[in-house]
């Protein structure tokens, strides 16, 4: 960090000797870069760019890792969640928030008060529900109203559409 500080200081030294001004400016933007450095080291890990590609399970007695890109849909019931993989299916005693909790938004989204899939596993999208490809079959699943707008919205730039049809 120190070393950091060192090379951001030797950036910001003025090439020549300026007026005042120039040093009020430089001195000004040094304190607001430190500053900015003490808070970026106060995030907790979870906001840092060192995201991890799995979690771990309690199932059957022993901690299971599961690698999210295996993870195709998972469902609740109650307080308990079944996770489906591409070759696995593992049951869970939690509720399904605080396994939504521990996914990381950018690759997972809630479509169902009882149910989470993985966005890039999505086969397609009906007016009510979500399919998904496990092995040879199609999994459909409710698309809560709800949960729909948001769904749809996290696909953006990658919908091309008819103007006359609606999801």
């Amino acid at each position: 960090m120190n070393s950091m500080n060192n090379s951001l200081a030797q950036l910001t030294e003025p090439a020549h000797h300026g007026p005042t001004n120039d040093s009020l400016i430089i001195q000004n933007l040094r304190q607001q870069l430190a500053d900015a450095l003490q808070l970026l080291g106060r995030l907790p890990e979870s906001s840092q760019s060192t995201m991890e590609d799995h979690i771990y399970i309690t199932t059957n007695r022993r901690l299971q890792k599961v690698y999210f890109q295996d993870i195709l849909w998972i469902e609740s019931d109650r307080n308990y969640v079944t996770i489906y993989t591409s070759t696995q299916v593992y049951a869970v005693h939690l509720p399904i928030s605080k396994v939504e909790e521990k996914l990381p938004k950018s690759l997972f989204s809630r479509i169902h008060k009882s149910f989470i899939v993985a966005s890039r596993k999505v086969d397609f999208i009906r007016r009510n529900q979500v399919g998904l490809r496990r092995e040879h079959e199609t999994k459909l699943i409710p698309l809560g109203a709800q949960f729909k707008k948001s769904f749809i919205q996290s696909f953006g730039r990658t919908i091309l559409k008819h103007k006359s049809y609606n999801y």
